[in-house]
């Protein structure tokens, strides 16, 4: 049917608006119908079938269209301003067209799941629980994720922490181990150990140690048993006392009643504690001149350690160890109470947070140590996290001595002879502070460990890091980790020539290594999957240009990026795509086109049940109007950013615009990398903002997602295309009419026999208008359908016949391909040479 295409401004920027019309319809009645309002003839320009007619002339206005005319009208803008806004218009067309796709970029989901590698601020090494296997492609800076808690040790009055780290998948080449921005062994007592797997093996440690903290500690201090604060108060009367002061041992039979009752079952449950029992006694005073005895009432106490309770008949058997204040045989006991005593930072019944064999604790006197500390531990066994004693107990008693005024640090291990079990622990100081500064001995529980030991442990397919490290800070503190490392992963290669997958590992930093690397020896896949010559010879060709353009540097952490998306991601620092093509992955990059790959003509469009569709892409002027593409400065560590833009005079220049794209090249450590991607995009912004459908027959199978294509867009784009019907000499005759216009040179491509392209070639008109003959010298592969080839071929050479000035026109690529049956639908856009014009890579 005829069709009016309505084409807002000479640059196409702001769209067009496509009419179709009934058949007899005249190109005067279109304008009628779709422009009441009349069109100024100075401003606007009317062409039928790509053809400028004169709007006055009454036979090229109101003559019966046929069902292939088409009639455009381009209203023209003038003025400068004006078309400066066209110019930020264009270039803010097509942002969402593109060739490559968009990847999803890695960690976008937020710092809950991202590696410290990829943050690039305040970075330090973290425990990425429940997160995938850092998987180090390249060589970026590696800070490595956390293995466990850090293990804490004070050896020599030094805090030692060792702490172990997963680097990554896989193998690396490490040049450097740093904390912060310091080498490693700068500290004089650090001590380093790299584990790594052998080709798909696992990784063993012959020896590795985790470590847990008990929450609940954090520098309490263990105050003495002079300076504890009554808690509860339990009264009875005395039957009996014993006391032997050599074994500072105490012994008191008190009356059972409700409160012994409760004392008893403070006993049974918490265990040993201090405690001060208070009594009055008659006390007899000196002979008064031979009158009779004369007693008087005064109050005892003494204190110490209950160790046990016990019923005796009608009395609780009461024992004291470390007892002072004895009781005397010449006292008359006439009642007494025992007080429990707390101690104030003591930890008492803490469960620990995990089965364990072993204990270890930091003490630390940070005000030094001229006295004597006593500390008892007791550690219960239980039958299940927080659950019920055994009855299994042990106890502890240490004592720590000094002569210094300067802090003192102590790491006590403690192994129960139970073995790996759950257990609970309780600490406490078991003797009186001196309260003097002359005499320091304040004692601070700073850290208790639970400890567990293991022989061949593996750890998969990935390199471990363990690092033995003195504390950088005050010895009481741990600083915040920020071990990194210099390194490059190693990864197997392709050889082009032998066509071989080199198996063995070495360091590098290739986009395509990362390729085979992260589908072979990461996900486990067959090399055959993968077109690797493809692959190989964009990697090779970039090599041979700038190996900056093909090298991937970055780290992937999160299982919610797919494979899929992470060869994106790895191809896109290349300006690469990849397809399936069956079973094998094919791999193509966005780039200058040295000729095109077919031909799609009319006798390749599926007339019936068709799917057509041209859209030009326009946006508002606040749209973007330049870009930024982030990517890493490899000397800092940091972001850093290239800018393109459009001046007011409608030239490409490297100032921040007002709304740039933005592009995260993600693996880019490269400037002028990114300098390359900046100078693409500024012009796809430009140049590149149409898209098409179209529905093909089963010819256009054969097509592949990148290929350059000329298409004979029927509507628009002044192309001549057909069948070459028969060939004398140098002129051919076609199935086609064809109107050449004087002044004007052409370029002619046609198929072979194999169906593939040749071209381009010179093509002499004949005739200018209604010709169906054109000469050229280059018609020796022309084959006819009534050829040697026989009559059951359908169709001899298509040829495409282009204006030279307008050949871009018809040039298109192909962004997706889907066949469906015997008809193949295709997603393209617009091809313009212009957008690789800073330079052919």
């Amino acid at each position: 049917m005829p069709r009016l295409i309505i084409r807002k401004d000479q640059a196409g920027a702001t769209g067009s608006d496509i009419y179709d019309f009934d058949f007899g319809v005249s190109a005067i009645d279109m304008l009628m119908q779709k422009l009441p309002d009349g069109i100024n003839q100075d401003e606007s320009h009317v062409m039928i079938n790509s053809k400028l007619v004169d709007i006055e002339s009454a036979s090229d206005m109101t003559r019966a269209l046929s069902v292939h005319d088409v009639v455009t009208v381009t209203l023209e803008v003038k003025g400068v301003e004006t078309l400066v806004y066209i110019a930020i218009a264009v270039v803010a067309a097509a942002v969402a067209i593109a060739l490559t796709p968009k990847p999803k970029i890695p960690n976008s989901l937020g710092e809950q799941k991202q590696s410290p590698n990829n943050q690039l601020t305040g970075q330090s090494n973290i425990a990425r629980t429940y997160q995938a296997w850092p998987l180090v492609l390249g060589s970026p800076v590696s800070y490595p994720d956390l293995i466990g808690e850090p293990i804490e040790e004070y050896r020599d009055n030094v805090k030692q922490v060792k702490q172990y780290f997963f680097v990554g998948f896989g193998q690396f080449d490490i040049q450097q181990i740093r904390t912060g921005e310091t080498g490693l062994f700068n500290f004089a007592t650090s001590v380093y150990n790299v584990y790594q797997p052998i080709v798909n093996d696992d990784t063993v440690l012959p020896d590795y140690t985790t470590a847990f903290a008990v929450s609940e500690i954090d520098g309490q201090i263990l105050k003495g048993t002079n300076e504890a604060d009554p808690i509860e108060t339990f009264e009875s009367t005395i039957n009996e006392t014993r006391a032997n002061s050599v074994t500072n041992t105490a012994t008191f039979y008190l009356v059972q009643n409700a409160a012994m009752d409760a004392l008893k079952a403070k006993f049974d449950s918490e265990g040993s504690f201090q405690a001060t029992i208070s009594y009055t006694a008659s006390v007899q005073v000196s002979d008064n001149q031979g009158q009779e005895d004369l007693y008087i009432d005064q109050e005892v106490t003494g204190s110490g350690q209950i160790s046990s309770i016990t019923l005796s008949g009608s009395d609780y058997k009461i024992d004291f160890s470390s007892f002072n204040g004895w009781p005397s045989e010449d006292l008359i006991y006439k009642g007494a109470s025992v007080v429990s005593t707390g101690f104030a930072g003591q930890v008492q019944n803490i469960n620990a947070p995990v089965q364990c064999t072993d204990f270890w604790i930091n003490f630390s006197f940070q005000r030094g140590l001229k006295s004597t500390v006593n500390v008892t531990i007791i550690v219960d066994e239980m039958d299940a996290k927080n659950g019920n004693p055994t009855g299994v107990t042990q106890t502890f008693d240490r004592i720590y001595t000094g002569n210094t005024l300067e802090p003192k640090f102590i790491t006590e291990k403690i192994t129960p002879s139970s073995g790996f079990s759950w257990y609970k622990i309780s600490i406490r100081r078991t003797n009186a502070t001196t309260e003097t500064a002359e005499n320091p001995d304040e004692c601070r529980l700073e850290k208790v460990q639970c400890m567990n030991f293991f022989t061949n442990k593996s750890f998969g397919n990935g390199t471990i890091l363990e690092v033995d490290l003195p504390s950088t800070q005050n010895a009481t503190n741990t600083r915040q980790t920020r071990i990194n490392l210099t390194l490059t992963a190693k990864m197997p290669t392709y050889d082009v020539n032998t066509q071989q997958v080199m198996t063995t590992l070495n360091p590098s930093r290739k986009m395509a290594d990362a390729i085979l690397y992260t589908y072979t020896n990461y996900f486990g896949k067959p090399a055959s999957e993968l077109d690797l010559d493809e692959l190989y010879e964009i990697q090779n060709r970039l090599d041979a240009i700038d190996p900056r353009l093909a090298q991937f540097d970055f780290t992937f952490d999160d299982n919610d990026i797919s494979m899929l998306e992470r060869m994106e991601t790895i191809l896109n620092v290349a300006r690469c795509f990849t397809f399936q093509d069956g079973d094998k992955w094919r791999f193509k990059r966005d780039e200058l086109r040295s000729y095109p790959s077919a031909i799609i003509g009319r006798r390749d469009i599926a007339m019936d049940d068709r799917g057509y569709s041209i859209t030009y892409d326009s946006y508002l002027l606040s749209d973007f109007d330049g870009v930024r593409v982030e990517y890493v400065d490899r000397a800092i560590n940091k972001k850093a950013y290239v800018y393109r833009s459009i001046n007011q005079l409608g030239a490409i220049s490297s100032e921040i615009s007002e709304n740039p794209r933005v592009i995260e090249l993600a693996g880019c450590q490269s400037k002028a990398n990114a300098e390359n991607r900046a100078e693409l995009e500024i012009r796809k912004m430009v140049y590149q903002r149409e898209s098409m459908t179209e529905t093909c027959l089963k010819s256009c199978s054969l097509l592949e997602k990148g290929d350059m294509v000329l298409y004979a867009e029927q509507y628009e784009s002044p192309v001549m295309d057909g069948e070459i019907l028969a060939v004398n000499g140098d002129i051919a005759t076609t199935s086609e009419l064809m109107a050449f216009e004087a002044g004007k040179s052409y370029r002619l491509y046609y198929t072979v026999d194999d169906g593939s392209l040749v071209g381009p070639f010179i093509v002499n008109p004949l005739a200018i208008n209604g010709t169906f003959r054109f000469q050229s010298p280059n018609l020796a592969d022309v084959f006819l359908r009534d050829s040697t080839l026989g009559y059951n071929v359908q169709t001899g050479s298509r040829y495409m016949i282009v204006e030279l000035a307008t050949e871009s026109d018809s040039q298109w690529v192909i962004t997706e391909k889907d066949v469906r049956g015997s008809k193949v639908q295709l997603n393209m856009i617009n091809y313009n040479p212009s957008i690789y014009d800073f330079n052919e890579i």
